[in-house]
């Protein structure tokens, strides 16, 4: 949309009403049953009044889009059911908003950047011709039919335009066209052969052969767009053959000069790279396209689209680029070798000359050096160090606050890959920097200080003496973060390292006042206690004394155990949602049923078991869990809501955690750390749940409630 202050104050008001009306059409279906025939016909009048000044987009596209949430419900007397209706609808609303006026052409050629955040896949800009295709989209739902007839006479009508017109013109008519194919072959409520038919062919007759065309005057840069446009929103209707076919053909266009055609070439190979179906006899999701058939058009990509992020040719600091050199890495994985140093090179001196202005382009681009080092460093690290620990050394000294979490989770990852480490030099240098106050002052880079502290604890073998020297400031850096309320939780991601990956005898002695100092805490700020519970449940599950947890209690606050146990450790195990997390609470339970106090006492047993029976079912607890660990870190950085003054949030590289079982090719990488990857699965986590629990199976049997769960664990057994 454009600037409010281009509407009149009539309009403004017309806007918000369509939008009332549309949350009525949307929601309130009862309500707006017996008025909608005038609904629609006085939105209709206001839309078909209005012309092609762009004042008027936000008020043509909020009306058609009221119209839009009209057409998907299927009224008693439907005003959309008329064929007259649906053709003046197709004619007098459609066509003229899904073909680009002058200001469009304009646009693409002047100001690129607004052209492609406003047409490219996935953008949430509303526009004219997005509104209108959506349009075609809703009233297919009901009179799929109906509507693809009115609409396949009128492409054939531009098409016979097109032969006319002069260059300029036939243009615009096949651009119009491409895009009534596109919106006639989104999913309706099912696409059917009909639709893919149409798409099929006005791929064979108008899209393959003007992509591979060896000519592009500047007067056809704007259809060529719409080619890649069209091979891109159709990956999936078009048949495999076709698109693999095409793919050499939209892999030169990388090489043309004209910002928005690169730009599109790039989408359209990365968005290639994501296709799946689900597979025939497994019924999972599969890749459509095997790295190896993309590899001959995919990896010639790689390098010239590195040149122009790098160049900064067209549009700077290109996230679509960047994203789509990303997704060719990611994909193509060790068959991509070759060109992975090169690129991490060009990458690297781009790093350390970056003013950052698009955090979508930063954060592609560090992922994308993660996946470069998953490859080239298993094939020689030190070419890899002398590249990048100068670059991000750069960073460090220069202070930009947008860089450094990207620059510490990319140290851990050099550190995570890295054979053989110096425990001198370079890296202990970077351990005193990390452990130094000076760092943990902003919260945005703290998520990454602790990821690279865990690199270094994983490698305790080759660091053990700089780590057990570091201990008292270690603990110092965990109370600090403990006290600081944007930073509390991540204090136990600190502890939840160093109790994973250190051994005993390095935390032991500071092991009770850290835990006094988060009773203390937890006291003042209950949100913390899952936080606790899942650091302890680490603990108590790794140590091999099972007393080890009461023991600290019995220390700290003599006979307070099992009250913390009824009252705080279970009811906050039960709301720890993600999977990662959940197993851990679940074999710490059962390890804490093996207790003397617990199974010596039918009340505490009972309560145990009925909370490990829950966290048995062995799932993320449902749709939060996604959006709390998927979701969110990516769209806020991880950070909790309260932003009083600017700070760089903290934003999680997905592929910067160190290679495992998830880095299979095409896997998608997991949120967050797994602290126990060898319990992979809910059949290993029920064989050590009945590892710990068979020495007290006859005190459980005698419970008068057993859960259901737990019977199933003795009968896997069986199995």
């Amino acid at each position: 949309g454009h600037a409010v202050g281009a509407q009149s104050p009539l309009q403004v008001l017309q806007v918000d009403l369509c939008a009332a009306l549309t949350l009525y059409a949307s929601r309130y279906e009862e309500q707006l049953g017996a008025h909608v025939a005038r609904a629609v016909k006085a939105v209709w009048d206001l839309v078909t009044a209005c012309g092609d000044a762009a004042e008027d987009d936000r008020l043509v596209s909020s009306g058609i889009t009221f119209l839009t949430a009209a057409a998907v419900t299927d009224w008693p007397c439907s005003p959309f059911a008329d064929s007259v209706a649906l053709q003046a609808i197709c004619e007098r609303i459609v066509l003229p908003n899904v073909r680009l006026r002058p200001s469009d052409v304009e646009m693409f050629r002047e100001d690129p950047l607004e052209y492609v955040a406003k047409d490219v896949e996935g953008s949430d800009e509303e526009t004219r011709r997005r509104a209108a295709m959506d349009l075609v989209r809703a009233l297919r739902r009901h009179h799929n039919a109906s509507v693809c007839e009115v609409l396949v006479r009128y492409a054939g009508q531009l098409l016979e335009q097109a032969e006319a017109a002069d260059e300029e013109q036939s243009v615009l008519c096949k651009d119009a066209c491409a895009h009534l194919v596109i919106a006639m072959a989104g999913p309706a409520s099912k696409s059917n052969g009909l639709n893919a038919g149409i798409v099929e062919q006005f791929f064979a007759s108008q899209v393959a052969p003007e992509m591979q065309s060896e000519r592009l005057p500047q007067k056809r840069e704007l259809l060529r767009a719409s080619c890649l446009k069209f091979v891109t929103q159709m990956r999936t209707v078009l048949p495999a053959n076709c698109v693999l076919g095409i793919l050499p053909a939209v892999s030169r266009h990388v090489f043309v000069e004209n910002p928005v055609i690169h730009t599109y070439a790039a989408v359209c190979a990365h968005f290639v790279t994501t296709v799946q179906d689900i597979g025939s006899e497994t019924g999972k999701r599969v890749r459509r396209f095997e790295p190896v058939v993309l590899l001959p058009s995919l990896l010639p990509m790689a390098l010239p689209i590195a040149q122009i992020i790098v160049a900064e040719h067209g549009l700077a600091q290109n996230e679509y680029l960047a994203r789509s050199l990303l997704a060719i890495f990611a994909c193509l994985q060790d068959s991509a070798l070759e060109a992975a140093p090169q690129v991490l090179q060009m990458l690297a001196g781009y790093v350390a000359r970056l003013q950052p202005r698009n955090p979508e382009c930063v954060h592609a681009l560090f992922e994308c050096i993660a996946v470069l080092l998953k490859l080239i460093v298993p094939k020689g690290a030190s070419q890899v160090e002398g590249i990048l620990l100068p670059v991000l050394g750069s960073v460090f000294e220069r202070g930009i606050e947008e860089l450094l979490p990207y620059c510490l989770q990319t140290l851990a990852l050099i550190v995570d890959l890295a054979p053989a480490p110096s425990p001198t030099g370079v890296y202990a240098e970077l351990l005193a920097r990390v452990l130094g106050e000076e760092l943990w002052q902003s919260v945005g880079n703290v998520p990454g200080l602790i990821r690279l502290l865990r690199a270094y604890f994983a490698k305790h073998a080759i660091f053990g003496g700089l780590i057990r020297s570091s201990m008292p400031a270690l603990f110092d850096r965990f109370h600090y973060a403990l006290g600081h309320r944007r930073l509390d939780a991540r204090a136990f991601e600190l502890l939840n390292a160093i109790v994973r990956l250190l051994p005993p005898d390095m935390y032991h002695p500071y092991f009770d006042t850290a835990v006094a100092l988060a009773l203390a805490r937890i006291q003042k700020a209950n949100y913390l206690e899952k936080e606790f519970v899942v650091t302890m449940s680490l603990f108590a599950y790794l140590q091999p004394d099972p007393e080890a947890v009461p023991s600290i209690f019995e220390r700290l606050q003599p006979r307070a155990w099992p009250r913390f146990l009824v009252q705080v450790w279970i009811p906050a195990s039960s709301k720890v949602l993600l999977l990662q997390r959940r197993k851990v609470c679940m074999l710490a339970l059962a390890k804490l049923m093996t207790t003397k106090e617990v199974c010596s006492t039918p009340t505490l047993l009972g309560a145990c078991a009925e909370s490990l029976a829950s966290l048995l079912r062995w799932r993320n607890a449902g749709l939060m869990c996604w959006i709390t660990s998927i979701m969110l870190p990516r769209l806020r950085g991880d950070e909790p809501a309260e932003m009083q003054q600017y700070e760089a949030g903290y934003a999680r590289l997905l592929h910067g955690e160190p290679p495992g079982p998830q880095d299979a090719a095409g896997a998608m990488p997991v949120a967050g750390w797994d602290m126990l990857p060898e319990i992979s699965d809910r059949n290993v986590a029920m064989r050590v749940v009945r590892q710990l629990l068979t020495a007290i199976r006859p005190a459980i049997q005698a419970l008068e409630k057993v859960p259901p769960a737990l019977n199933e664990v003795w009968q896997q057994e069986a199995v």
